[in-house]
């Protein structure tokens, strides 16, 4: 088991960060979501802090990687929206087992 206690790295086999997003149309009549392989459905964007501890940064870098979106904007400015604990259940990716854990998501 590891022993990280940096909830901002992968490493941390227990718990680490994330970031999401909803993506909505400048009429807010359209939201824009990414299908989940893990999970079989369709999801909101989002990704691990990789040890960035500015977590605007960390969204506005998964916005850009999984849209090709590089001029978003946040309609609640950079402050935090909202806080979830999502489980992630065990799965493969890219051939390496991932026990399950938790995203404490931003």
């Amino acid at each position: 088991m590891s022993k990280n206690k940096n909830c901002l790295s992968r490493d941390n086999k227990i718990a680490h960060l994330s970031t999401s997003a909803w993506i909505v149309n400048y009429e807010r009549t359209k939201v824009l979501m990414i299908y989940h392989n893990i999970y079989n459905s369709w999801a909101w964007i989002g990704g691990h802090a990789d040890n960035e501890p500015n977590l605007y940064q960390v969204i506005k870098r998964e916005i850009t990687e999984e849209t090709g979106m590089e001029n978003s904007r946040p309609l609640m400015g950079e402050n935090i929206y909202g806080l979830s604990i999502v489980p992630v259940i065990g799965h493969t990716k890219r051939g390496q087992i991932v026990n399950p854990h938790l995203h404490l998501d931003v």
